[in-house]
């Protein structure tokens, strides 16, 4: 693996510890004398005193050239928090950045073979703004787009229900309908009352039901809706790593249903959202800073948007429409100080243990080694990572046996398989990859490696 570079340190004495270009301070008049002050402080103006200035002095506050500037910085920033969203999912296709690969395979599943689709994989990942992407494919198709986002209290009636309200909203059934019984079929019978109008039903959040029954019903449902013939897709939406921890272990899809996992953003997909993000919103953003943003968010778009919005919004509100490292270092900052504390405090366990020194450079050998789509990790790629910068590494046996204690007694780490039976492990909350890249890359002095090494992640 190539050299990490660009230290904080560099960044920092690039920034200088005065005040950022754009703040409108200035660092002392030039003509100034140590020990003295600057002329305009020596001759105050002499002040207006009488009614008629003292309007006057008050109306000249309202200068519209500044209030033209003010506007025009609401504005771009109510353009950031619409381009830049990782409080909130994107809904649509407005503002929907790459996927095009799986966006493309959704399309054929639901619009042209006539299945439905479980999407899963970890948070963060941009899974529901992919379905209300898909959601609105559908609208423009002509579907009826119905939606639920489950709770852990959410019933098989809150489904039936929610569909039966929306297709009254169409106009589809008479307001005065019966409802449905709370069971598979009378949700195919709610369906085939539709009078064959396509249906897209989007189910979000699945992962969050609590009612053991819920699920068996739900697969007694697609797979009546297939047999029966009936124009009615779902796109069926949830966190989980994989089948069996959304469905159930003991349940086996059928054909109609085609699961679909969610890989993490490539590096491509980060560029066009964090370079076309900023272009929408007049603002530039330097290949140097960009890489960095894409580097530590570690393939994740929500740390992506997260860093760039608050680096952005430092830049706007300085009066400036460039990115400066003072912005990257203001978002991380802000990263850090705003994430769950939960993962925190993981961090801090681990790192606190009798063998603390090991765990803390396995934690970067973690963050910084080189991952496959799913975000998992193989032993080797951790050997391969230096720890120090004079390049030291750890040896194979002594990562196994960290690897070993963070799944075993930490459960930080999940033990997985790749598509050719090697073990592999991913973090059970990918989060903590990020936050762990951003925390010790501070406090060994350094960032990740910039543009020249980015396949090296």
């Amino acid at each position: 693996m190539k050299r990490l570079g660009h230290t904080l340190r560099s960044l920092r004495r690039r920034i200088g510890d005065g005040p950022d270009a754009g703040d409108g301070e200035t660092q002392g008049d030039a003509t100034a004398v140590a020990g003295q002050r600057p002329p305009s402080a020596q001759q105050p103006p002499q002040m207006a005193w009488t009614l008629a200035d003292l309007v006057q002095d008050t109306d000249a506050d309202d200068d519209p050239a500044r209030d033209a500037l003010l506007t025009a910085q609401e504005e771009r920033i109510a353009q950031l928090t619409d381009v830049f969203t990782p409080s909130r999912p994107k809904f649509g296709g407005h503002n929907f950045s790459g996927r095009r690969p799986t966006r493309e395979r959704l399309r054929q599943i639901l619009f042209q073979q006539g299945a439905h689709v479980l999407l899963y994989g970890s948070r963060g990942l941009g899974k529901t703004s992919l379905a209300n992407a898909i959601a609105q494919i559908g609208d423009e198709c002509g579907f009826i787009v119905a939606r639920l986002s489950c709770s852990h209290t959410t019933t098989f009636q809150d489904l039936t229900r929610g569909l039966m309200r929306r297709l009254v909203q169409a106009e589809v059934l008479e307001f005065d309908q019966a409802a449905p019984d709370a069971t598979a079929h009378g949700l195919m019978d709610l369906l085939a009352g539709a009078h064959r109008h396509p249906i897209l039903f989007v189910l979000d959040d699945l992962d969050n039901v609590e009612d053991p029954s819920f699920r068996q019903m739900l697969l007694e449902t697609l797979k009546g809706v297939s047999d029966l013939g009936l124009p009615a897709r779902f796109l069926i939406v949830g966190v989980a790593r994989d089948i069996e921890t959304i469905v159930g272990r003991d349940v086996r899809l059928e054909r109609n249903l085609v699961a679909v996992q969610l890989p993490h953003m490539s590096w491509t997909d980060l560029q066009t959202l964090i370079d076309g993000g900023m272009a929408a919103c007049g603002l530039h953003c330097p290949a140097e800073i960009g890489d960095t943003i894409r580097i530590v968010s570690r393939s994740l778009p929500f740390v992506a948007q997260s860093l760039c919005l608050n680096a952005a919004l430092r830049a706007v509100n300085h009066g400036r429409g460039r990115l400066d490292p003072a912005d990257l270092i203001h978002a991380i900052d802000r990263f850090l100080d705003e994430i769950d504390p939960r993962i925190r405090d993981t961090y801090d366990i681990v790192t606190r243990q009798e063998n603390h020194l090991l765990m803390v450079d396995l934690m970067f050998c973690l963050a910084v080694a080189r991952q496959d789509r799913y975000g998992q990790i193989s032993v080797d790629d951790m050997a391969e990572v230096p720890v120090a910068s004079s390049g030291r590494r750890l040896d194979r046996a002594t990562i196994q046996r960290g690897v070993d204690v963070l799944v075993a007694e930490n459960a930080v780490l999940e033990p997985r398989l790749d598509s050719r039976g090697s073990p592999r492990y991913a973090f059970a909350t990918d989060l903590l990859r990020p936050f762990t890249l951003m925390r010790q890359g501070r406090a060994k002095g350094l960032l990740p490696a910039a543009a020249e090494d980015a396949a090296s992640f």
